[in-house]
């Protein structure tokens, strides 16, 4: 009963706190003139894809950090390079955090609530593609959490490192209009954050623009690259543990 509760609790105020996002949103919007080319019930469904993104996001990768940070500081890394299946496969099948299941319901509930109040209907393609965009998001955070391994299995102890890495990537939970064009161009293609909540909107919206697809071919091309640093950073690994 004790687990139960915990874990009903948790499900309850990770969706709590999630909505506050919106709310935040809404002040924002309603007390200044606005962001260009959205109203604010299409920001109300940025910020339900928000959500849902960060709810997958933490879902799967939530405790990643925390979980290689202690096995390098304590040498259990060590371990897990003798064992038979390859190392970043369980790294990144083990940060699996069930408290996210509350934000990806609330980012679901305001999806759904925004379509229907935009008067939106979504053609056959639209829910393919916005599913597609998710995939190559998780491939580009994936290439992220592969590179932060890479320091830590390099440097040991990151400092505040990963909350300077993690303030830069907030800029995707804003809608991308409000930029510069040069670093709005550099965030939809050369480091595509864009794909993760940006362009998912856009495709809901259907005014999806062309460059989309040139962040899609550069994420991937920096997933495979990720791969290619860690098996190099593997070769170069000397235990820190003891």
């Amino acid at each position: 009963m004790q687990y139960k509760t915990d874990f009903f609790m948790g499900i309850f105020l990770s969706m709590s706190f999630s909505s506050l996002g919106p709310l935040f949103q809404y002040l924002i919007f309603s007390q200044t003139r606005g962001y260009p080319r959205w109203n604010l019930k299409q920001i109300i469904l940025f910020q339900g894809v928000v959500l849902l993104w960060l709810g997958i996001k933490d879902l799967l990768f939530g405790e990643i950090r925390g979980y290689v940070e202690s096995m390098v500081k304590g040498g259990n890394f060590d371990r897990l390079l003798l064992k038979p299946y390859p190392p970043l496969g369980v790294i990144l099948t083990s940060g699996f955090y069930y408290h996210a299941f509350g934000t990806i319901i609330a980012g679901a509930v305001i999806i759904a609530v925004s379509l229907q109040q935009l008067g939106l209907v979504l053609s056959w393609w639209q829910p393919l593609l916005f599913v597609g965009f998710f995939a190559c998001g998780i491939l580009l955070h994936m290439t992220i959490t592969i590179l932060y391994c890479i320091m830590i299995i390099r440097l040991t102890h990151m400092g505040r490192l990963g909350e300077i890495i993690d303030k830069l990537l907030q800029f995707s939970q804003y809608p991308l209009d409000i930029l510069s064009p040069v670093l709005r161009m550099a965030l939809m293609v050369f480091l595509p954050i864009a794909i993760w909540i940006y362009f998912p909107t856009e495709i809901l919206l259907d005014r999806l623009e062309v460059n989309a697809f040139m962040g899609v071919a550069v994420a991937l091309a920096l997933f495979f690259a990720s791969l290619f640093l860690w098996k190099r950073s593997l070769k170069r690994y000397t235990s820190a543990g003891g």
